[in-house]
């Protein structure tokens, strides 16, 4: 992916390119060179926009998802804790995905009911039944269930 196109190395364009490219790295498993661009993304993004901005709270959850594939769960959960309490405070839709990342990062650490309770916290699981659950194609759910046997 090129970069060169992108003139401003600290607008809010070239930030967003930041955290796909992120994502991308995440998907081809470099966790690491994840977490550099999310981090370069966020300093943008905490530089032009509010602190409570949705794209602030998307950013600081993909951090914690590159710090939960590194194995540093401290730092993953700080950053979800953040994303979190924005999303909370602005009461943004996208709040079950910092949930269902905090939970991710929970079950990497072994603290499966701890992952669970903070799943369920998710909007779109309040009514789910067990069997509803595991007949789900959210592949991080499925994959919950086959790598941990929830």
């Amino acid at each position: 992916m090129t970069l060169s196109i992108i003139p401003d190395r600290n607008s809010l364009v070239y930030g967003r390119a930041m955290n796909l490219l992120g994502l991308i790295y995440l998907d081809i498993n470099r966790p690491k060179k994840a977490l550099d661009s999310f981090l370069n993304g966020l300093r943008i993004r905490e530089k032009l926009l509010d602190s409570e901005d949705g794209f602030v709270a998307s950013s600081l959850s993909n951090v914690s998802l590159a710090y939960t594939e590194l194995g540093v769960f401290d730092k993953s959960i700080e950053y979800q804790q953040k994303a979190i309490d924005i999303r909370l405070k602005t009461e943004s839709n996208m709040i079950g995905n910092s949930y269902s990342n905090m939970a991710s990062c929970l079950l990497r650490m072994g603290k499966v009911d701890d992952a669970e309770e903070m799943l369920m916290r998710c909007p779109s699981l309040q009514n789910m039944t067990d069997e509803s659950f595991l007949r789900s194609d959210n592949l991080r759910f499925t994959r919950s269930v086959l790598i941990f046997g929830a």
